[in-house]
């Protein structure tokens, strides 16, 4: 209601879900329950109903976005460690159809919330994080209001605040959640091609690209080259 009255739009982005407690909510825990244990994921779902419903006809109330950045890959076996270098199509296969079968349980909660709401947009964020890597083994729902989200901040080693003036942009840069990352030239060309999954995603599904929605792009403003950073990301 605030929101309305300050003629501002909300998307209403969930941070924790039953089973899926946001860490920093959570003592510093990230909770996993919701990609190990199908009885949680029905709480989320009837959760996200329930809010649908109540919802729906809210003139602030522009999107549901049902979980930032979720992460079944770190939930459980079997675990998928680096994003970047890992056999992705591998892993979904081990995981098809099990709780940690991220598009099985957006299939549900977007069917669950139609149900009750026929109209507002519904957001789904990729998986690990929501990395664009993730649209590699992301199925898309037979829904034509539903977009689909990815949230940009690679390199993270040089977009994060501890860069500490380590990495430059563009530069060389480690990419990946390995031990030992390989290092990359990270400039404008590199960043349209690590943006290639999504593209290739649309082409595969014929998904048009306004129902694409870049969730969060971002760098520390104090590291060296933020603004060109910026410059290549948006344009």
């Amino acid at each position: 209601d605030d929101a309305q009255s300050a003629n501002l739009k909300v998307v209403l982005t969930m941070l924790s879900q039953p089973g899926s407690r946001w860490r920093q909510h959570n003592g510093g825990v990230q909770e996993f329950a919701l990609w190990r244990d199908l009885g949680r994921q029905q709480q989320a779902i009837d959760c996200w109903r329930q809010l649908a419903g109540a919802l729906k006809h809210h003139p602030a109330i522009v999107g549901y976005n049902l979980l930032n950045e979720p992460c079944p890959e770190r939930a459980a076996p079997p675990r998928f460690t680096d994003w970047f270098a890992g056999d992705y199509e591998a892993w979904q296969a081990k995981v098809q159809n099990t709780p940690a079968d991220l598009s099985l349980f957006y299939e549900k909660a977007v069917r669950a919330i139609r149900e009750v709401d026929g109209d507002t947009p519904i957001i789904l964020d990729s998986g690990f994080y929501a990395t664009p890597w993730s649209f590699k083994v992301l199925r898309p729902i037979a829904d034509d209001k539903t977009l689909y989200s990815f949230h940009l901040y690679e390199p993270f080693a040089f977009t994060n605040w501890k860069n500490e003036g380590q990495f430059v942009y563009p530069g060389k840069i480690p990419i990946g959640e390995s031990d030992a990352p390989p290092v990359e030239e990270w400039n404008r060309a590199r960043m349209i091609s690590f943006l290639k999954p999504v593209r290739d995603w649309q082409a595969r599904w014929r998904i048009p690209a306004g129902r694409i929605f870049v969730g969060e792009v971002g760098v520390c403003r104090l590291n060296e080259g933020a603004a060109r950073y910026l410059d290549d990301a948006l344009g």
